[in-house]
């Protein structure tokens, strides 16, 4: 265990808790490997029907959780010391992408990248390149493995397509008063971007973390923009021939224009008495998506402006964790042309004044050192039909080097 302001975390919570970019914490090899299974009640949607939250054009690797025993998750990482400057980072892994995704069993190459840092004094500097997890935003490197819940946030889906690895370069800073940041510059290979000849997406960001005797706190803020060309949702469109879902398939519709993204993010954890303590994390993320959307022949310019918002109160006793995750969207869109209606309809973007809502609470309990035990339920509302299910999963990380 580790000690947090005096406060002795368990196993799981240690890495739900750590704070700053941990540049200074760099200097050391290390090996680490991870493996959770949930079984569910029942899928977010059924066999016939796609999983696409009305008026949000959705994409990458947001596929519906399914029902039943599922490998959510297995991955192997580790990080080499080359000297006192530079490091070389890997991970590699499988993630159960759910119900009609054709990668789930298929292993990717999540991080290859070399960094070189300064020496750590009164700042730090560092310089990153690579495939890496962005940075901006502690939920882009979140796994089932590392969050409190198994299932990814609406806002991950939605802005996101969940999962956001890329090839790219960045640049961090962080100092000894708490507040560090970064530059970061990505290929566009990765949701909500398709790589362009004037480049992918670009962020920036910047975090404050303070640590007293008994309370924890870190803030951020940040911004990004994504270029798309001919952006079109692979998972449900004409054009995808390999997938082995029966859901109905639409028109290939693809995005083509920016995408402008801002978000705060935060944590707050009281440690008030001997074993005990209370937490609280939430992000807010605006988005304002501008193009046309094309299908053929058929055009029409699109605006589309999106906020989504979760908060997440916790209460922490020894070995155990009780979570309640409230998560909502709200989307408006505007689209002008003669063929807005129609793609209005083939993009999924009517939505009938629906604001998709989740609502999701969470026990876990470490049973053993490296062994986690999770149970949730789930009150969906994202889409028009209302569902619920129950999550009973296993979770194993453990440091191997």
């Amino acid at each position: 265990m580790i000690a947090i302001a005096g406060f002795a975390l368990p196993p799981f919570a240690q890495h739900l808790h750590a704070h700053g970019l941990q540049l200074d914490d760099v200097a050391t090899n290390s090996l680490n490997a991870a493996v959770v299974t949930t079984w569910r009640s029942a899928a977010a949607v059924d066999d016939t029907t796609a999983w696409r939250l009305p008026g949000f054009l959705m994409g990458g690797e947001s596929w519906p959780v399914d029902e039943g025993v599922n490998l959510d998750e297995v991955n192997i990482s580790g990080r080499y010391v080359i000297d006192h400057h530079f490091y070389a980072v890997g991970k590699a892994g499988v993630h159960g992408t759910g119900k009609g995704s054709d990668h789930g069993d298929s292993v990717e190459i999540q991080h290859a990248y070399l960094g070189w840092r300064s020496r750590c004094k009164t700042f730090c500097f560092a310089a990153e390149a690579g495939k890496m997890s962005a940075l901006f935003s502690p939920a882009m490197a979140e796994h089932p493995s590392t969050r409190h819940f198994s299932e990814a946030s609406l806002i991950l889906d939605t802005f996101f397509g969940r999962d956001f690895h890329d090839q790219g370069a960045r640049i961090l800073f962080q100092s000894d008063w708490g507040i560090s940041g970064g530059i970061e510059h990505w290929r566009g290979q990765a949701f909500p971007s398709i790589a362009t000849e004037e480049g992918g997406n670009n962020d920036i960001f910047i975090r404050y973390d303070l640590a007293t005797e008994n309370i924890v706190v870190a803030l951020g803020l940040w911004g990004m923009r994504a270029d798309a060309t001919n952006r079109i949702d692979h998972r449900y469109s004409a054009d995808h021939t390999h997938s082995s879902n029966t859901a109905p398939l639409f028109p290939s519709v693809g995005f083509t224009g920016k995408t402008e993204l801002y978000g705060i993010h935060g944590n707050v954890r009281w440690n008030f008495a001997a074993d005990w303590a209370l937490g609280v994390s939430g992000e807010w993320v605006e988005s304002e998506a501008n193009g046309f959307l094309q299908h053929n022949q058929r055009i029409a310019d699109v605006l589309s402006e999106a906020q989504g918002a979760w908060i997440q109160p916790s209460v922490h006793w020894r070995n155990h964790t009780l979570a309640v995750r409230a998560e909502q969207l709200h989307v408006d869109n505007y689209l002008e042309g003669p063929a807005a209606p129609a793609l209005t309809l083939d993009s999924g973007l009517t939505n009938n004044g629906l604001n998709p809502e989740r609502i999701s609470a969470v026990w876990l309990w470490d049973w053993k050192r490296n062994v986690t035990l999770r149970f949730e339920a789930i009150d969906d509302r994202s889409l028009p039909d209302e569902a619920s299910r129950v999550a009973v999963g296993i979770i194993w990380r453990q440091d191997l080097y």
